[in-house]
């Protein structure tokens, strides 16, 4: 604010270029500070160790707002490197830096999924994971990315707040410890067939409950979004993502990034997979000591609204990825929102 005299930012994009030699380091030393924050946000690596833990030791609402607040900083990276770049901020909005720290997230992540048997903890890794693809796409150069880089950022939002929600009601089910036992006793043939036997005849074998039912098939929903695999809005966006990308190998940047982009990738979907059939099991698994868990409407009821969009993106993915192509359009010529926003009078009022 004291180089240029606004917050602004249609101002701010308007100005920076034509800032003189001795205020352009100050505002430059101000861009990245402000990088650096969203980067936090947006759970950038190394500054995401604080993620996992933070985000499952909060409530179920709470940890579903965090993580749709994450994507809300990839977004304002986005929006405001399409804004300054052009101006010459610094390297922390786009480019090839943001193409490696992506590739960093996509990495921790990857570990951290595969370290993790705790659900929500696993969760909230899904989140660095989500992350790390969107951030190695934003590195990528073409406003070809764009477009399904926006499309994989709403439906990983959407299903990463469904399963923080569903973390709470699942807890319900059974504890941890409990889950790894009645797996290990079963995997050797040790579990008591007496103390069991009235459980499974009455739950297994005739009837699963209404809520362990729903609880099961929203947690596939989620995993199935969350991991990428066909035909749910997960899958789509990232065939988009990995086939932009090959086209871009083509002719406008080295091999060697294409390439880190489709392993990692296609290796972070199959370690989502082994992470979240793995906590299935444990989970579902287990008829030793297992409550049924009663479930309000209001609990299932934003569950289904958030999994309802994602498939409802699945069915019209045609529609939502020439909304998001459009919108990537918008942010790769910035002068059209800077024009809007500096013809618009400021309304007065009185005090």
């Amino acid at each position: 604010y004291s180089i240029t005299g606004t917050l602004n930012l249609a101002e701010l994009a308007a100005k920076a270029g034509a800032l003189k030699a001795e205020d352009r380091l100050l505002f430059e030393t101000a861009c990245s500070i402000l990088g650096v924050a969203f980067l936090v946000k947006a759970a950038a690596w190394p500054l995401n160790f604080w993620l996992p833990n933070a985000y499952s030791a909060a409530s179920a609402p709470v940890a579903a707002m965090f993580a749709i607040m994450t994507k809300v900083g990839v977004y304002a990276l986005l929006r405001v490197g399409s804004l300054l770049l052009p101006s010459g901020a610094p390297a922390a909005f786009g480019g090839e830096w943001m193409f490696y720290i992506g590739i960093a997230t996509l990495v921790f992540g990857i570990l951290g999924v595969l370290a993790e048997k705790n659900l929500g903890q696993l969760a909230g890794f899904s989140v660095i994971l989500s992350s790390g693809v969107l951030l190695s796409a934003l590195g990528m150069p073409g406003v070809s990315m764009t477009g399904p880089t926006l499309y994989y950022l709403v439906s990983s939002v959407l299903a990463s707040g469904a399963l923080f929600l569903l973390v709470e009601l699942i807890s319900r089910v059974d504890t941890y410890e409990s889950s790894v036992l009645t797996v290990s006793m079963q995997a050797f043939g040790l579990d008591d067939e007496e103390a069991t036997s009235d459980y499974s005849a009455e739950v297994f074998g005739f009837k699963v409950p209404g809520a362990f039912a729903f609880l099961g098939i929203a947690y596939i929903i989620a995993a199935l979004v969350l991991i990428g695999l066909p035909p749910l809005s997960g899958f789509i966006g990232k065939i988009g993502l990995l086939s932009n990308a090959l086209e871009l190998n083509n002719y406008q940047i080295s091999g060697i990034h294409t390439w880190l982009l489709l392993g990692f990738v296609i290796f972070s979907g199959l370690a989502s997979l082994i992470s979240y059939m793995r906590a299935g099991v444990l989970k579902f698994w287990a008829p030793d000591k297992v409550s049924i868990p009663t479930l309000s409407l209001r609990e299932a009821a934003p569950i289904v609204l958030l999994l309802s969009a994602c498939i409802v993106m699945s069915i019209f993915a045609n529609s939502v990825m020439e909304l998001t192509n459009n919108i990537a359009i918008s942010l790769d010529e910035p002068f059209q929102y800077i024009n809007a926003v500096m013809q618009q009078q400021p309304l007065k009022g009185g005090h």
